[in-house]
């Protein structure tokens, strides 16, 4: 790895980590209180797998975190001699770090409840759901930090030509007519030859049901999936991510 990339790594760390150590505080409080509340090893199975989607949030609160902490030496941030590529790069790999060990911890302790004395689910079907739940996660994590470092970017940018307050109006109705504009995309016939695009069958042999997968359907087995709907995101994402380096970039000419 290169020797400058793995300080900005270390330096980042450095930066985030008691933020790193109050979310692992936070989780382990969050188990023993729903221990305490459990009636059976079963009820407690189910009630930590229902509590996995907090770990939506990790990613993109995580780089959230890190990138209003450099509001407070902007100048140090822009002026780092390394490309702006490189400089986000370090945030997305430290947060999924974080995100990952957040589920890994989930899947430990629900693994060993399960061995312990679970009989509501099979322990085959429990690492399935654990996978694909991961893996829709993830994805969906990866939307919404493209969308908050492209809000960051921009409030950073249009706060130095009209001010702070006039620049959060300006962020708030660009949130609004973000997502208005994909749901009106999403009503067109061209998105839904898009997003039916590439149909991929995966076998998933769990009888229970998944709790939520974006852009798949669970059914006879086996899970659905369309290449064109992740494409269509993916679209979404690199737009969000090369507009945010493009406004970072002016930000440090001006």
């Amino acid at each position: 790895m290169d020797q400058r990339l793995k300080g900005l790594i270390f330096k980042e760390y450095r930066m985030m980590r008691n933020f790193y150590i109050s979310v692992f505080l936070l989780q382990f409080a969050y188990f023993i209180f729903l221990g305490w509340n459990a009636v059976s090893i079963d009820d407690l199975i189910i009630r930590f797998s229902l509590e996995l989607a907090i770990g939506l949030i990790i990613l993109p609160a995580t780089v959230l975190f890190s990138l209003n902490m450099e509001v407070n030496q902007m100048a140090d941030f822009l002026h780092i001699p390394t490309t702006v590529h490189k400089k986000i790069f370090v945030k997305l790999f430290n947060a999924t770090i974080v995100a990952l060990l957040f589920f890994a911890i989930y899947t430990i302790v629900l693994v060993g409840l399960t061995l312990i004395g679970g009989k509501g689910i099979e322990m085959t079907d429990l690492l399935q759901l654990l996978l694909w739940y991961c893996i829709s996660a993830l994805s969906i994590s990866v939307f919404f930090v493209a969308i908050i470092l492209l809000l960051w970017s921009l409030h950073q940018y249009l706060k130095l030509f009209i001010g702070w307050g006039w620049s959060a109006v300006s962020i708030f109705i660009f949130f609004y007519v973000f997502f208005w504009g994909i749901d009106k995309i999403k009503e067109t016939t061209m998105y839904d030859q898009i997003s039916g695009w590439g149909q991929v069958a995966i076998p998933f042999s769990s009888t229970t049901q998944p709790p939520f997968f974006i852009g798949m359907e669970h059914t006879n087995g086996q899970i659905i999936l369309f290449l064109g709907y992740y494409l269509f995101y993916t679209i979404l994402i690199l737009g969000a991510y090369f507009t945010s380096v493009f406004l970072i970039e002016r930000k440090l000419e001006v």
